[in-house]
């Protein structure tokens, strides 16, 4: 379950009523995201995960590249970039090492910030599947992952 949230991510961006370039975005985006991040809460297809399993979790992130570590461990690292897609604005993420091969490659996600802190981060239990809207609710067979930063 938790592997999950290691995979592609694919993030929406939407500042209604404000005109930016793709450009100026993306590199917002990116200053955003830069830091060490925690898991605070993660619910799979209705059924929330127990605290236990993600306490030990970290995901680093500087410029576009992330890493996952688990009890201080790497378990994954891929990079990310902007793009453009259906009209929106949207940043791939994509995992290119993995002590799981089965989380390599890609898995569309959406996210949304919270606060300046933390974010919420939605994506399909199926690969190749973009989630349209933040719900983790029972036959969803899609997770949210709520992160907080420990350190910029």
């Amino acid at each position: 379950m938790i592997r999950n949230f290691i995979c592609l991510f694919v993030l929406f961006v939407a500042l209604p009523g404000q005109s930016f370039s793709f450009e100026d975005l993306a590199e917002k985006e990116i200053k955003k995201l830069q830091g060490t991040w925690e898991i605070v809460s993660e619910e799979v297809d209705g059924k929330a995960t127990p605290k236990q399993d993600f306490k030990n979790i970290r995901v680093s992130i500087k410029g576009d590249a992330y890493r996952t570590e688990v009890d201080g461990k790497t378990t994954a690292q891929g990079t990310w970039k902007f793009v453009k897609t259906e009209g929106k604005t949207v940043a791939v993420d994509e995992v290119t090492e993995s002590t799981d091969p089965a989380v390599n490659g890609t898995t569309p996600a959406i996210y949304e910030w919270v606060n300046e802190n933390s974010f919420r981060w939605c994506q399909h239990i199926d690969k190749g599947k973009r989630p349209t809207e933040f719900t983790a609710k029972k036959g969803s067979r899609q997770s949210i992952v709520e992160y907080r930063r420990v350190k910029h």
